[in-house]
């Protein structure tokens, strides 16, 4: 199989129950830390549904490769979670027929910018890097306004005219979850 495949496999138990698994992590060319969030076994038992629900880093360095793959996915919309000085400074490759958001759960009006660049340039320690990020997390998980730019995402990969969707930060990681 090759790279710009993606190959779904249905595993059957003994028993004759079923399940779809495919491979989680997406090599890309420059779509670094590109997963499908699919497969996940939910609360009430059931799975989130593969190639719906997409996480990657910027898409500031996508190649034509890359560029392919998304279309053979069927990708409609990305969310971008990246502040106004992050998108400016790297902004998208955009892709044509793609509807692109920007939630940024890091700038509110009004409010002062929660993601304190300076922060980066204090830290002298593993252990100062650790806490940073606990509490990033602990107030992703806890701002109203996180939870409203959150919520933008539910609507949207709610609406089946926006599926699939691949939602995406700097490095891919701890504003898109999983």
């Amino acid at each position: 199989v090759s790279r710009d495949e993606r190959p779904y496999f249905i595993l059957t138990a003994e028993n004759g129950a079923r399940i779809r698994v495919a491979e989680r992590v997406m090599q890309m060319d420059n779509l670094v830390n590109f997963r499908d969030l699919g497969g996940y076994l939910t609360e009430d038992g059931r799975r989130t549904k593969w190639g719906k629900l997409l996480r990657s880093a910027a898409h500031d360095g996508i190649t034509e490769r890359d560029a392919e793959f998304l279309r053979k996915l069927g990708l409609k919309t990305v969310v971008d979670y990246r502040t106004s000085v992050e998108s400016a400074d790297h902004p998208d490759v955009k892709l044509e027929g793609v509807a692109y958001h920007t939630l940024c759960p890091f700038e509110e009006s009004n409010a002062t910018n929660t993601l304190d660049t300076q922060q980066h340039r204090q830290m002298s320690s593993a252990e100062d890097a650790i806490k940073m990020l606990t509490g990033i997390n602990r107030q992703l998980a806890a701002s109203p306004h996180c939870n409203k730019t959150y919520r933008g995402l539910m609507q949207i990969a709610l609406d089946t005219e926006q599926v699939p969707v691949v939602q995406h930060c700097t490095s891919g990681k701890d504003r898109v979850g999983a």
